[in-house]
């Protein structure tokens, strides 16, 4: 197995950035669900629902060519 080379750069991917949104969107409204009464409406569904939504993006964007982390490869 073998890094990318611009593996720095990976966090200005959508997909990645839509991977992170999965993981920590749910959790962050569970902790302020827990903590206070802004969010009685939170279940367990809607936390699934962000989660298979934040995958299936990640999995439509991971093919798409994405400037920010795209490099010119040198022609031989």
């Amino acid at each position: 197995m073998e890094l990318v080379s611009n593996w720095k750069a990976l966090w200005k991917a959508w997909s990645m950035q839509l991977a992170a949104a999965g993981i920590l969107l749910p959790e962050l409204l569970q902790l302020i669900a827990d903590n206070s009464d802004l969010l009685p409406w939170l279940s367990p569904d809607l936390k699934s629902l962000i989660r298979v939504t934040a995958l299936v993006g990640v999995i439509l964007t991971r093919p798409i060519q994405q400037p920010a982390v795209s490099v010119d490869e040198p022609k031989p």
